[in-house]
C-alpha cells in the first residue's frame, strides 16, 4: 500500500519565532542537585576546551540553477526509507495545481572499503513503465572510512509529475552491496496555482553531515550554515521550509535545527547564539529508517531579509550523524503590479512614385532596421518583417521615438503630406518620428516610413587625342553609367567648353547637346545602362586646356554623389586635358662643298634630290624628304621634341664635308661624314630651326 502524502507546508497551529520552542534537558526546578552542578561544571568545561563550530563535510548546500523562482507557487513533496530489505518502497504525491518544476533527491553511505554509490535507482511512475533515474549532480566525501553520497536529478521536461495524486514505486538503490546503506528517496514538486500566494521559492542541494562527538575540522559535530536571502516586506509573514536528511539511525538519539531570522545575516554558526531559535529533536525517521522529511514555519518580521538554518548533533544527548542533502524554502513576496502595457509599430514601404504616401502598389520593405528610443537612448531594436511590418510589444505609457534606418541604396521619402495612417512618419534628415505619448494600454500603430531607391551615376571623360597643335581638332567622349539599384530619370550632364575650346559639333547616343549653355539632356537612364556623348572641338591657342564634365541634374538620390555641387572626387564627374601646341619646323640646305673646307661659300651651289631623313628623340624615322633645285628642304608641322637630320650621298662618288667648321653654325655642315646624321636636337613650340646643312664634295679621282 502506498503511504499517506507527505505535502509540505500544511497550515500549522504553531510557529516558530526568535524564540526557543524546544530546549534540551536542563537541571532545574526544585531539585537542584550536587550532581547538577558538576554536570554543569563538567560542561562549561568542555565548551571551554570545545567551542561549538559548524564544520562539516565540504561546505554549505548550494542554490540550484534557475532558483529562487517566483509565482503564484506551492510545494509538495514525498518520499521512502529504502534502508531495510527487500529496498524498495511506495509513496504518492500530490500536486493540487500545474508542475512547474521536480526534483528527486536521495542519498546513502557505504561502511567498508571499497566504497561505491549509486547514482540511479528504478523508478515506475502512476503505473507505467519502469524508468532508470540517473543523477545529474552527485556528491560523495569521506569521514572516518564512512563514504557518503548525495545525488539529485532534476525532471526537467516534467515526465514523470502530474496535476493530481501522483503514485511512485522506488526500488534498485544500491550503495556498497557489502554493507547496504541506502537513506530514502525523496519527490520535490513545485506546482502553479491560483490558491498560492505569490512567493519566493528557494531550492538548495548538497553533501553536508553532521556527527555525534566529532569536534575536530573539517568533521564537527553540526552542519554548516545555510542562509536564504528574500526582499523584506513591512508585514509579518512566515517562511516554510523542509530539510532532507539522510542516515539518521533511530529515535533514541537527538539532534536539533537552529534558526535566526534577521537582516544580511551571514553568521558563521547558529548553535547557542544569542537570539537564534532552536527546535529539538525534530528528526524522528519520517517517513522511514534513515532519511528525513522535516518540514515546518518560521515567523519573519518586518523588514528581515534573510534567515539562516543549521543542524546540530548535541554531544550531550548522544547526538545524531546524518547528511543534510537538500533545503527547500518558501516565502510570500510582493508581486509586480500588473502593467498596462502599450504598443508602437506598422509599417515600412517602397515608396515607388516618392510622393510620401503608401499606395495600394507599392510594397513594403523587409530587413529594415527600427529602433525605439526613450530620452534620445536607444532601448529595443527589430527588423521589419517580410511584409515590412514591425511591432514593439509590452511597452510602459511614456514618451518614445521610432527611428528608422534606411536601407543600402534608398533614400527616405517625404514625411507628413497625408493620412496619419498611410503617410511617412520619417523625418528624411534623421530618420526618426516625431515625439508619441503613449497612454496606458494604448497602442499607436500609424507610424510609417516610406523610402525610396538611390541611383548611382558614374561619369567618365577622355580626349581622343589628348595632344594636338593649335589649330587641330579633338574629340571628347563622356560614358555616364547608372549603376543602379533604381532607373535614372531627368539626367543631364554639364560640359561648358574653355575658351581655347571652340564647340564643331556633338554626337550624343542619347538626348540632345546644348552648345550655348553646354547641357547635355538626358532624360531616362536604365540600370545598367551607358549613355555616350562625343564632341569635336577646334583647339584655338597653345597650353593645356581642362574640359570638365559633370552630373547636374538627376531625380533620385544618388549613392555617393550629388548632382551639380563641382566635387571632383565624386564619381559623377570627371575632366580631360588637351595639350594644345605650337608646330615647329626643321630643315635648310645642302651644298656642293667645292673647295672641301665645310662652310658654305659664296660661290658654292645647292645639290638638288638628295634624299633626307627625320628621326624623333628614340631614333624612329618620322619623315623623308629630297632637297628642291636650289638645294633647300623642310620638316614643317612637327609637334615640339627631340629631332635629328640624316643626310643620304647622291651616290658612291661622294662624301660628306668635315663637320662643325667655323664659328657660325647657319654656314657650317652638320652632318657626321660617317653616317651623315646630325646631333639631335630640341624643339620648342613654333620653333623653325633652318641650321642644319650638309656640305657634300666628289672624291678625288684616280690617276
Amino acid at each position: 500500500m502506498f503511504s499517506e502524502l507527505h505535502a509540505l507546508y500544511r497550515p500549522r497551529k504553531n510557529y516558530l519565532s526568535a524564540t526557543l520552542i524546544g530546549r534540551r534537558p536542563q537541571c532545574g526546578g526544585r531539585r537542584f542537585s550536587l550532581i547538577c552542578v558538576l554536570m554543569l561544571l563538567i560542561l562549561a568545561t568542555m565548551s571551554a576546551l570545545f567551542p561549538s563550530s559548524a564544520h562539516a563535510q565540504n561546505e554549505p548546500l548550494f542554490q540550484l540553477e534557475g532558483s529562487p523562482i517566483f509565482g503564484h507557487y506551492c510545494v509538495a513533496s514525498g518520499g521512502v526509507s529504502l534502508a531495510d530489505e527487500p529496498y524498495t518502497g511506495e509513496f504518492n504525491v500530490k500536486v493540487p495545481g500545474e508542475p512547474v518544476a521536480a526534483y528527486w533527491y536521495w542519498s546513502g553511505r557505504s561502511r567498508v572499503a571499497p566504497h561505491h554509490g549509486d547514482n540511479d535507482f528504478e523508478m515506475v511512475a502512476n503505473g507505467g513503465a519502469p524508468v532508470t533515474i540517473t543523477a545529474e549532480h552527485a556528491y560523495e566525501s569521506l569521514e572516518n572510512n564512512f563514504e557518503w553520497y548525495t545525488y539529485l536529478y532534476q525532471d526537467a521536461a516534467l515526465a514523470y509529475v502530474q496535476s493530481g495524486v501522483n503514485y511512485y514505486a522506488v526500488s534498485g538503490l544500491n550503495v556498497n552491496d557489502m554493507n547496504r546503506e541506502n537513506h530514502g528517496v525523496a519527490l520535490v514538486v513545485v506546482y502553479e496555482s491560483p490558491d498560492c500566494t505569490y512567493s519566493q521559492i528557494s531550492l538548495f542541494q548538497g553533501l553536508d553531515s553532521f556527527r555525534f562527538r566529532n569536534p575536530v575540522a573539517p568533521f564537527g559535530p553540526d552542519s554548516e550554515v545555510r542562509c536564504v536571502s528574500f526582499a523584506p516586506t513591512e508585514q509579518d509573514r512566515y517562511l516554510e521550509f523542509e530539510v532532507l536528511v539522510g542516515g539518521t539511525e533511530k529515535p533514541s538519539r537527538t539532534t536539533a535545527i537552529w534558526y535566526l531570522s534577521g537582516t544580511d545575516l551571514a553568521p558563521a554558526n547558529l548553535v547557542d547564539l544569542p537570539g537564534a531559535g532552536e527546535i529539538w529533536d525534530p528528526m524522528n525517521n519520517n517517513p522511514g529508517r534513515e532519511w528525513e522529511m522535516y518540514s515546518n514555519s518560521m515567523l519573519v518580521r518586518p523588514g528581515h531579509n534573510s534567515i539562516c538554518l543549521q543542524i546540530e548533533s548535541p554531544d550531550e544527548a548522544d547526538g545524531e550523524s546524518g547528511v543534510w542533502n537538500g533545503l527547500i524554502t518558501r516565502i510570500p513576496v510582493t508581486e509586480p503590479t500588473e502593467m498596462l502595457l502599450g504598443a508602437i509599430g506598422d509599417y515600412v514601404w517602397y515608396d515607388l512614385n516618392q510622393n510620401g504616401v503608401q499606395e495600394n502598389d507599392e510594397p513594403g520593405l523587409a530587413g529594415v532596421t527600427v529602433n525605439l528610443l526613450q530620452q534620445d537612448i536607444v532601448i529595443n531594436t527589430m527588423q521589419t518583417d517580410a511584409n515590412g511590418s514591425y511591432r514593439f510589444d509590452n511597452l510602459e505609457a511614456g514618451d518614445y521615438i521610432v527611428e528608422f534606418m534606411a536601407p543600402a541604396h534608398f533614400a527616405p521619402t517625404a514625411s507628413n503630406v497625408g493620412d496619419d495612417a498611410t503617410d511617412s512618419d520619417a523625418d528624411p534628415s534623421s530618420g526618426r518620428s516625431p515625439l508619441i505619448q503613449l497612454a496606458a494600454g494604448t497602442e499607436d500603430m500609424t507610424i510609417d516610413a516610406g523610402f525610396y531607391q538611390f541611383i548611382d551615376l558614374e561619369l567618365h571623360k577622355n580626349a581622343e587625342p589628348d595632344s594636338v597643335a593649335v589649330g587641330q581638332q579633338t574629340v571628347f567622349i563622356i560614358d555616364v553609367t547608372n549603376q543602379g539599384p533604381a532607373v535614372a530619370t531627368g539626367v543631364a550632364v554639364e560640359d561648358v567648353l574653355p575658351e581655347a575650346l571652340q564647340f564643331v559639333a556633338a554626337q550624343p547616343s542619347q538626348g540632345t547637346y546644348n552648345a550655348q549653355s553646354g547641357v547635355w539632356t538626358i532624360g531616362t537612364v536604365q540600370v545598367g545602362q551607358t549613355v555616350t556623348m562625343r564632341m569635336q572641338v577646334l583647339v584655338t591657342a597653345p597650353g593645356l586646356h581642362t574640359n570638365v564634365a559633370q552630373v547636374v541634374l538627376a531625380n533620385e538620390p544618388d549613392s555617393d554623389s550629388t548632382p551639380d555641387n563641382n566635387i571632383p572626387e565624386e564619381d559623377d564627374q570627371d575632366d580631360a586635358v588637351v595639350n594644345a601646341y605650337e608646330l615647329a619646323s626643321i630643315g635648310d640646305y645642302v651644298w656642293l662643298d667645292k673647295n672641301i673646307n665645310g662652310i658654305q661659300d659664296g660661290d658654292e651651289a645647292g645639290i638638288a634630290g638628295v634624299t633626307v631623313t627625320l628621326y624623333d628623340g628614340t631614333g624612329n624615322a618620322v619623315t623623308v624628304a629630297e632637297t628642291d633645285a636650289n638645294g633647300k628642304y623642310l620638316f614643317n608641322n612637327l609637334k615640339p621634341g627631340d629631332y635629328a637630320v640624316a643626310f643620304a650621298l647622291p651616290d658612291e662618288n661622294y662624301r660628306f664635308s668635315p663637320q662643325n667648321q667655323g664659328s657660325d653654325e647657319n654656314v657650317d655642315s652638320d652632318a657626321n661624314v660617317s653616317s651623315g646624321r646630325t646631333m639631335t636636337t630640341t624643339l620648342d613650340a613654333g620653333e623653325n630651326d633652318m641650321s642644319w646643312d650638309a656640305g657634300i664634295q666628289p672624291l678625288p679621282k684616280l690617276a
